[in-house]
This record gives C-alpha cells, structure tokens and sequence, in this order.
C-alpha cells in the first residue's frame, strides 16, 4: 500500500509539473505554468525553425509534435498534450507535403488501436446498459461510468472518423 502511495504523489508531482496553458494570440504563443509560477512567451513573427514530426509513445502510439524554434527560446506542442493540436498549429506556416506525411504515418499507425477502442467502449457501454435494465438499477457511480464512458466513446469515433478522412483525402490526391 505504500508503494502505490508513493506512486500516486510521484504521478501527482509530476503532472503539476508537465501542467501547462498555450495562449495563442496575435502572432504569439504564451505558454503559463501555473504550478511553477513560471510564462514563456514566442514571438511567431521571429521563427527561425519549425520541426514537425512524429513521435511514439504507449506501445506504438504515434503522436505528432511540432518543435518552435525563435531567437528567444524553444517551445514543443504535441497532439499527446493537446487534443485541439490542428486548431493550436493551424497558423503556423508548416510545409503541406510533409505534413500530409506525418499525418498520413499517425492515422495508419493508429487506426486499428482506436477501432479496438470503439469496439471496447461499445461493448462496456452495452453491459452497462444491461447490467442497469435487468440486475442492478440505477446508481450514482453507475451514471459516472455512463459520463466517462461516454466521453471516451465520443472521442474515439470521432478520432476513428478523422484518421479515415485523413487517409482518404491521402489516396484520392495520389
């Protein structure tokens, strides 16, 4: 028991320590972390390069970052931290082909682990269902587990859908 307490403040430490808000406003990036009491701005007008690529994490997971690199400082958003990350980039001046490269590589690689999530999720959210009709009756923690579940269903095929536009769009412009 004293192990996973100390895994649970490690775990707490640390995510009051990665925890930060992107401000994107008038060719400019402010970054706040408000744990640490610290702010780094970059000034988008002064780029002196910009890195995009893909990166994985969790057993194969491709995710995609982009490293802002100005005269002030670097900074790296990636899709791991930030679900809106298109909305977040959507200004920055990237090159098209490789984007569409690094986004074609993302929804190939995880196509088949959101479709195994859809699938799941479906399937958790039917024995709910049938677990509350005919056993159990309704509960509070129940409905909590109909909220979370349906968030992540939600997510998922919404994820699913864009990874098929994405690969779509790549093969109908081949």
């Amino acid at each position: 028991m004293g192990l996973m307490i100390l895994l649970f403040i490690g775990i707490f430490f640390y995510s009051l320590y990665k925890f930060r808000i992107l401000i994107i406003d008038n060719n400019s990036i402010l970054s706040i972390y408000p744990f640490l009491l610290k702010k780094e701005k970059i000034d988008l007008t002064k780029i002196k390069k910009l890195k995009l690529e893909n990166f994985f994490a969790f057993k194969g997971t491709v995710y995609r970052k982009i490293k802002i690199t100005t005269f002030s400082g670097t900074m790296e958003i990636t899709d791991l931290e930030f679900e809106n990350f298109e909305k977040l980039t959507s200004d920055l001046k990237l090159n098209r082909n490789k984007k569409r490269e690094i986004d074609l590589e993302q929804a190939k690689s995880n196509l088949s682990d959101v479709n195994f999530n859809v699938y799941l999720l479906s399937g958790l959210l039917m024995f709910l269902i049938y677990n509350t009709i005919w056993n159990s009756g309704f509960h509070l923690i129940i409905l909590a587990f109909f909220i979370c579940n349906g968030i992540l269903l939600y997510a998922s095929i919404k994820r699913k859908l864009e990874y098929k536009r994405i690969i779509k769009t790549v093969h109908n412009t081949v």
